[in-house]
């Protein structure tokens, strides 16, 4: 299991924590916005990750000029509704997935994303559901379900 995977959950209040730093708009290192992050909650963030979450969750919401992080200014939200919505996204998914899978037969995410379209009168299936099912099952419904790699397929963690 990657550093990344054991540390998902850890990753949301530090983009969050760092959105709110930069609604000021000004450009800041790594290192600085590590340095203004408030101490309480995340005492446990080290300017590395700071900067891998930026480079990674982060692109949509921040821009980087060399080492210098500065938030885009037609992406602000005071309220980080983009941010928001797509955690409610992954949230359903991960839950109508689970539903899916409490009858016990181990499915696929093709299988999956079809009866979630049937079940829930859910937009017709492409392959971007398809990796999103899979991202959200190996991600955050990583202790509810399992996924056999020889056979594709998902199942749910009695």
């Amino acid at each position: 299991m990657s550093l990344y995977e054991r540390e998902w959950h850890f990753r949301r209040p530090v983009m969050e924590a760092t959105l709110v730093l930069l609604s000021d708009f000004k450009k800041r290192s790594a290192q600085e916005i590590f340095l203004g992050l408030p101490r309480k909650r995340l005492d446990w963030v080290t300017p590395k990750m700071v900067s891998s979450i930026l480079d990674s969750e982060g692109r949509r919401y921040v821009r980087k000029l060399g080492s210098l992080y500065f938030i885009r200014e037609y992406e602000l939200d005071p309220e980080l509704s983009r941010f928001e919505r797509e955690w409610e996204n992954r949230k359903a998914i991960m839950e109508n997935a689970l539903g899916i899978l409490r009858d016990r037969k181990p499915r696929n995410a093709k299988q999956i994303i079809k009866e979630r379209a049937r079940r829930y009168a859910s937009k017709s299936p492409s392959k971007r559901d398809k990796s999103e099912v899979n991202s959200v099952l190996f991600s955050e419904g990583e202790r509810y379900s399992k996924y056999d790699k020889y056979t594709f397929e998902h199942r749910i963690v009695p």
